[in-house]
């Protein structure tokens, strides 16, 4: 087998396995040390890795899955305060959950949780993209190209 196939195989498992961490401890320390570790690379290479298989830069996919799972959790509990969701979805205060809702839905927590009472199809669309996010993208190729000295994935979606 080509050593070049192995080692994409072997980045690919070790992606999968940061996947699943973050999965796993959403409301936890997911900082790029932290998960670089998990995924036994150095953070500079992890970052560059993670990126080019994932498709953005693991911070943005934490914080986004983060506010998904608050999204999920706030339609689903009405009478639970958005303070206590936003703690145990990893926010560290209610303004940086507030501006990442804001950012990621247009509306604030409490508006989104007004108009989802009862609209079970938002929820469920919800879910799906906390689903497809948390999973290395299945439709791009991988390219093994040379660039001077050094070999870099191309990601072609």
């Amino acid at each position: 087998m080509d050593p070049r196939e192995v080692s994409r195989r072997e980045y690919e498992r070790r992606i999968e396995r940061v996947l699943a961490y973050i999965r796993e401890h959403l409301d936890g320390d997911l900082s790029l040390h932290t998960l670089a570790r998990v995924a036994n690379f150095s953070p500079y290479h992890f970052h560059r890795v993670f990126r080019a298989m994932v498709g953005e830069p693991v911070g943005t996919l934490v914080r986004r899955l983060r506010v998904l799972t608050a999204a999920h959790k706030l339609a689903q509990d009405q009478g639970r305060p958005i303070t206590t969701i936003a703690r145990e979805c990893g926010f560290s205060s209610s303004s940086a959950f507030a501006r990442e809702f804001r950012d990621l839905f247009g509306v604030s927590a409490s508006a989104y949780r007004r108009g989802s009472a009862g609209r079970e199809s938002e929820d469920r669309r919800v879910m799906r993209k906390i689903g497809e996010d948390v999973t290395l993208r299945s439709s791009y190729t991988r390219v093994m190209t040379s660039q001077g000295q050094g070999q870099r994935f191309k990601m072609a979606v």
